[in-house]
Protein backbone atom coordinates (compact mmCIF):
# COMPACT_ATOMS: atom_id res chain seq x y z
CA UNK A 1 0.00 0.00 0.00
CA UNK A 2 2.75 2.54 1.05
CA UNK A 3 4.06 4.39 -0.67
CA UNK A 4 0.95 6.15 -1.40
CA UNK A 5 -0.11 9.85 -2.64
CA UNK A 6 -3.93 10.37 -1.89
CA UNK A 7 -4.98 12.68 -5.21
CA UNK A 8 -7.97 15.03 -5.59
CA UNK A 9 -8.82 16.46 -9.14
CA UNK A 10 -5.39 15.94 -10.72
CA UNK A 11 -3.40 17.70 -7.49
CA UNK A 12 -1.80 15.87 -4.56
CA UNK A 13 -2.80 16.74 -1.38
CA UNK A 14 -0.48 14.49 0.93
CA UNK A 15 2.21 11.74 0.66
CA UNK A 16 2.46 9.03 2.63
CA UNK A 17 5.24 6.56 3.12
CA UNK A 18 3.17 5.08 6.71
CA UNK A 19 0.00 5.27 8.34
CA UNK A 20 -0.36 8.81 9.27
CA UNK A 21 -2.89 10.82 9.78
CA UNK A 22 -4.63 13.15 6.59
CA UNK A 23 -6.39 16.08 6.05
CA UNK A 24 -9.29 15.29 4.05
CA UNK A 25 -11.95 17.41 1.65
CA UNK A 26 -13.81 19.97 4.40
CA UNK A 27 -10.91 20.19 6.19
CA UNK A 28 -11.48 16.87 7.91
CA UNK A 29 -8.87 15.07 9.99
CA UNK A 30 -8.93 11.33 9.61
CA UNK A 31 -7.02 9.05 11.83
CA UNK A 32 -4.18 6.83 10.20
CA UNK A 33 -5.52 3.80 12.43
CA UNK A 34 -9.10 4.64 10.71
CA UNK A 35 -8.29 5.48 6.42
CA UNK A 36 -5.91 2.94 6.17
CA UNK A 37 -8.66 -0.24 6.88
CA UNK A 38 -11.26 1.60 4.94
CA UNK A 39 -13.13 0.00 1.72
CA UNK A 40 -13.49 1.54 -1.51
CA UNK A 41 -16.66 2.12 -0.30
CA UNK A 42 -15.79 4.24 2.41
CA UNK A 43 -13.29 6.18 0.46
CA UNK A 44 -16.06 7.10 -1.85
CA UNK A 45 -18.41 8.05 1.20
CA UNK A 46 -15.72 10.33 3.29
CA UNK A 47 -13.95 11.23 0.64
CA UNK A 48 -15.40 11.26 -2.85
CA UNK A 49 -12.82 12.06 -5.62
CA UNK A 50 -9.76 11.34 -3.72
CA UNK A 51 -7.62 8.85 -5.26
CA UNK A 52 -5.11 6.48 -3.93
CA UNK A 53 -2.13 6.30 -6.23
CA UNK A 54 1.50 4.49 -5.90
CA UNK A 55 4.14 6.58 -5.79
CA UNK A 56 7.30 5.87 -8.33
CA UNK A 57 10.58 7.19 -7.23
CA UNK A 58 12.42 8.36 -10.17
CA UNK A 59 15.88 8.81 -8.48
CA UNK A 60 18.29 9.94 -11.34
CA UNK A 61 20.77 7.11 -11.70
CA UNK A 62 24.02 9.34 -13.05
CA UNK A 63 27.24 9.15 -10.48
CA UNK A 64 28.28 12.48 -11.85
CA UNK A 65 25.06 14.48 -10.34
CA UNK A 66 23.70 15.45 -7.38
CA UNK A 67 19.78 15.07 -7.59
CA UNK A 68 17.06 17.12 -4.68
CA UNK A 69 13.70 15.71 -4.61
CA UNK A 70 11.36 18.57 -5.79
CA UNK A 71 8.35 18.92 -3.24
CA UNK A 72 5.37 16.87 -4.28
CA UNK A 73 3.35 19.65 -5.56
CA UNK A 74 5.65 19.45 -8.55
CA UNK A 75 5.69 15.50 -8.90
CA UNK A 76 4.09 14.03 -11.92
CA UNK A 77 0.20 12.70 -11.70
CA UNK A 78 -0.98 10.16 -14.18
CA UNK A 79 -4.15 8.03 -14.26
CA UNK A 80 -2.41 5.19 -12.66
CA UNK A 81 0.60 5.98 -10.31
CA UNK A 82 2.83 9.75 -9.09
CA UNK A 83 5.94 9.91 -10.21
CA UNK A 84 8.82 11.74 -8.18
CA UNK A 85 10.55 14.54 -10.24
CA UNK A 86 14.38 15.27 -8.87
CA UNK A 87 16.18 18.62 -9.76
CA UNK A 88 19.44 17.65 -10.93
CA UNK A 89 23.17 19.23 -9.76
CA UNK A 90 26.22 18.33 -11.67
CA UNK A 91 29.27 17.36 -9.54
CA UNK A 92 32.69 18.99 -9.51
CA UNK A 93 35.31 16.69 -10.20
CA UNK A 94 36.44 17.28 -6.51
CA UNK A 95 33.61 16.24 -5.41
CA UNK A 96 33.25 12.80 -7.30
CA UNK A 97 36.92 12.03 -6.66
CA UNK A 98 36.43 12.41 -2.45
CA UNK A 99 33.15 9.74 -3.41
CA UNK A 100 35.51 7.42 -5.16
CA UNK A 101 38.22 7.66 -2.58
CA UNK A 102 35.24 6.76 0.08
CA UNK A 103 34.32 3.56 -2.20
CA UNK A 104 37.94 2.52 -2.45
CA UNK A 105 38.26 3.06 1.83
CA UNK A 106 35.10 1.17 2.28
CA UNK A 107 36.03 -1.53 -0.13
CA UNK A 108 39.50 -2.69 1.57
CA UNK A 109 37.28 -2.26 5.05
CA UNK A 110 35.55 -4.95 3.54
CA UNK A 111 38.37 -7.02 2.46
CA UNK A 112 40.84 -6.69 5.33
CA UNK A 113 38.31 -7.48 7.42
CA UNK A 114 37.06 -10.53 5.46
CA UNK A 115 39.13 -12.89 6.96
CA UNK A 116 41.74 -15.36 5.18
CA UNK A 117 41.96 -18.48 3.96
CA UNK A 118 45.35 -20.33 5.77
CA UNK A 119 45.83 -24.33 4.48
CA UNK A 120 42.20 -24.79 4.15
CA UNK A 121 41.26 -22.63 7.50
CA UNK A 122 39.55 -19.24 7.26
CA UNK A 123 41.17 -16.90 10.31
CA UNK A 124 39.17 -13.92 10.89
CA UNK A 125 40.89 -10.89 10.25
CA UNK A 126 38.09 -8.15 11.86
CA UNK A 127 39.85 -5.68 14.62
CA UNK A 128 39.96 -7.68 17.14
CA UNK A 129 41.08 -10.85 15.59
CA UNK A 130 43.94 -8.54 14.17
CA UNK A 131 44.96 -7.30 17.52
CA UNK A 132 44.87 -10.99 18.74
CA UNK A 133 46.72 -12.47 16.23
CA UNK A 134 49.11 -9.91 16.56
CA UNK A 135 49.96 -10.76 20.12
CA UNK A 136 49.81 -14.20 19.69
CA UNK A 137 52.48 -13.59 16.99
CA UNK A 138 54.92 -11.79 19.08
CA UNK A 139 54.90 -14.87 21.74
CA UNK A 140 55.29 -17.17 19.25
CA UNK A 141 57.99 -15.71 17.88
CA UNK A 142 59.62 -15.58 21.07
CA UNK A 143 59.03 -19.06 21.31
CA UNK A 144 61.43 -19.57 18.32
CA UNK A 145 63.53 -17.67 19.20
CA UNK A 146 64.01 -19.00 22.38
CA UNK A 147 63.34 -16.02 24.60
CA UNK A 148 60.56 -17.78 26.26
CA UNK A 149 59.77 -21.58 26.91
CA UNK A 150 58.14 -22.94 23.45
CA UNK A 151 54.58 -24.55 23.62
CA UNK A 152 51.51 -24.80 21.95
CA UNK A 153 49.10 -21.78 21.72
CA UNK A 154 45.97 -22.35 22.06
CA UNK A 155 43.74 -19.60 19.47
CA UNK A 156 40.06 -19.66 19.44
CA UNK A 157 39.57 -19.02 15.40
CA UNK A 158 36.24 -19.30 12.88
CA UNK A 159 35.94 -22.43 13.45
CA UNK A 160 36.72 -22.88 17.52
CA UNK A 161 39.71 -23.78 19.48
CA UNK A 162 42.90 -24.65 18.68
CA UNK A 163 46.42 -25.41 19.58
CA UNK A 164 48.65 -24.45 17.35
CA UNK A 165 52.43 -24.76 17.34
CA UNK A 166 54.78 -21.71 17.47
CA UNK A 167 55.83 -22.09 14.40
CA UNK A 168 52.62 -22.36 12.80
CA UNK A 169 51.62 -19.36 14.68
CA UNK A 170 54.16 -17.00 13.09
CA UNK A 171 52.82 -18.03 9.74
CA UNK A 172 49.75 -17.15 10.53
CA UNK A 173 50.78 -14.11 12.15
CA UNK A 174 52.86 -13.87 8.48
CA UNK A 175 49.82 -14.15 6.46
CA UNK A 176 47.58 -12.20 8.33
CA UNK A 177 49.64 -8.82 7.92
CA UNK A 178 50.58 -9.79 4.46
CA UNK A 179 46.26 -10.41 3.83
CA UNK A 180 46.41 -6.18 5.66
CA UNK A 181 49.19 -4.90 3.75
CA UNK A 182 47.73 -5.72 0.24
CA UNK A 183 44.21 -4.06 1.12
CA UNK A 184 46.20 -1.13 1.76
CA UNK A 185 48.01 -1.09 -0.78
CA UNK A 186 45.18 -1.70 -3.35
CA UNK A 187 43.16 1.01 -1.77
CA UNK A 188 46.83 3.41 -1.61
CA UNK A 189 46.97 2.43 -6.09
CA UNK A 190 43.24 3.19 -6.26
CA UNK A 191 43.54 6.48 -4.45
CA UNK A 192 46.54 7.27 -6.71
CA UNK A 193 44.36 6.63 -9.79
CA UNK A 194 41.57 8.91 -8.74
CA UNK A 195 43.83 11.58 -8.21
CA UNK A 196 45.13 10.89 -11.82
CA UNK A 197 41.94 11.26 -13.23
CA UNK A 198 42.02 14.42 -16.05
CA UNK A 199 38.15 14.44 -15.70
CA UNK A 200 34.61 12.88 -14.18
CA UNK A 201 34.36 10.41 -16.49
CA UNK A 202 37.83 8.78 -15.79
CA UNK A 203 37.51 9.18 -12.52
CA UNK A 204 34.20 7.02 -12.22
CA UNK A 205 35.26 4.74 -14.69
CA UNK A 206 38.17 3.57 -12.27
CA UNK A 207 36.68 -0.09 -10.93
CA UNK A 208 37.22 0.60 -7.04
CA UNK A 209 35.69 -2.94 -6.65
CA UNK A 210 38.46 -5.10 -8.30
CA UNK A 211 41.80 -6.43 -7.54
CA UNK A 212 41.10 -6.49 -3.92
CA UNK A 213 42.72 -10.05 -2.06
CA UNK A 214 40.09 -12.61 -1.20
CA UNK A 215 39.91 -14.69 1.55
Amino acid sequence: MFPVALVLDGAILSVHSGPMPFTGPGGVMHSATIWTSWTDQDWEEKCPGVLRLPVIDNVPASAAATARCLPFTEWTVTETAVETVYETFEKTLDTVKTERKNLASAQRYAAETGGVSINGAVIRTDRESQSLINGAYSLARDMVDGHVPAQPIDFKGASGWEQIEPEDMVAIGRAVALHVQACFSRERALHRQIDDAADIEAALAIDVTAGWPSA
